[in-house]
């Protein structure tokens, strides 16, 4: 599965331990993949789409009940 261009939040300041996302498009179809701080090379999450934007929703749900 290749990924597309990786995207950190707009949230993120320079130098802070944020998360990147991509889409992924393989031999299955379209995919998700979550990359911790330490850089796309190392891949932490790699979900379909179903599954990965039911991730996304609860991570932002999340992030709002603070």
């Amino acid at each position: 599965m290749t990924a597309s261009a990786w995207q950190r939040s707009s949230c993120c300041a320079q130098g802070e331990a944020c998360p990147s996302v991509a889409v992924a498009r393989g031999a299955r179809g379209k995919g998700i993949r979550v990359a911790g701080s330490a850089g796309p090379a190392r891949t932490t999450l790699a979900t379909g789409p179903v599954t990965g934007a039911t991730f996304l929703r609860s991570v932002k749900e999340s992030d709002s009940d603070d």
